[in-house]
C-alpha cells in the first residue's frame, strides 16, 4: 500500500512509533504522507525517517532514472536536475539524435515514479510545516568537495535550474513527535 493511504487500513492514534530507512524519499505526495502518519500515531509517538538518497543529490539524487547509454563517455551525473529544454540539449550534444529515443530518455528521467523529485529545501519545509513537533533535522553524508569534483555540472545545474541549489547533501535524518 501507499503511505497516503495508511489511515484506511490503520486505525487513529494507534502506532507507537514509524521507522523508516531510504522509503521516505519514494512517497510521492510526502505532505499527505506525514498527515496520515500522523493521525495513526499515538499522542507521544515518534516518526523516524532516514531519507537518502534524496533527489537534489548530484550523483545519486536520479534514483537510477537516467539511463544508461553508449552515447555517455562517462555518467551524466545531475542530468536529472537540468531544465527539460537543459536535458534534451545535452543528450543532442552527446551525440543522441533520434528525436525517439530522446523522448524516451527524457520520460524515464522526468515521468518516473521511483523518486519523489524532492530538493534539501522541500524536505526542510515540508518536515517542519507538518503536523509532527521536530526533535531533530540533519543533513547526512553531505559532500561538499562535490562541488569541486563535479564543477562544470553544478555550474550548467545552477545557470539552468535555480532550484537546485544544495546538489551536495546525500540525505537527511529526521525525527519527530507527536
Amino acid at each position: 500500500k501507499n503511505a497516503e493511504d495508511l489511515a484506511d487500513h490503520i486505525s487513529p492514534d494507534s502506532i507507537d512509533n514509524i521507522f523508516s530507512v531510504a522509503c521516505f524519499e519514494h512517497i510521492y505526495d510526502l505532505d499527505k504522507a506525514l498527515n496520515v502518519c500522523h493521525k495513526i500515531t499515538r499522542a507521544g509517538g515518534k516518526l523516524y525517517s532516514f531519507f537518502a538518497p534524496i533527489y537534489s543529490y548530484l550523483t545519486e539524487g536520479d534514483h537510477g532514472v537516467i539511463p544508461t547509454h553508449q552515447a555517455f563517455k562517462c555518467a551524466p551525473y545531475g542530468l536529472h536536475l537540468f531544465s527539460h529544454q537543459e536535458q534534451r540539449q545535452y543528450l543532442i550534444e552527446q551525440g543522441i539524435e533520434n528525436p525517439d529515443e530522446i523522448e524516451e530518455i527524457l520520460t524515464s528521467i522526468n515521468f518516473n515514479r521511483i523518486p519523489n523529485r524532492l530538493y534539501y529545501e522541500d524536505y526542510c519545509r515540508i518536515l517542519t510545516e507538518s503536523p509532527y513537533t521536530v526533535v531533530s533535522l540533519d543533513e547526512i553524508a553531505s559532500n561538499y568537495d562535490i562541488v569541486k569534483e563535479h564543477q562544470h555540472s553544478i555550474k550548467r545545474i545552477r545557470a539552468s535550474n535555480p532550484k537546485a541549489s544544495n546538489m551536495y547533501t546525500m540525505g537527511i535524518r529526521s525525527i519527530l513527535t507527536k
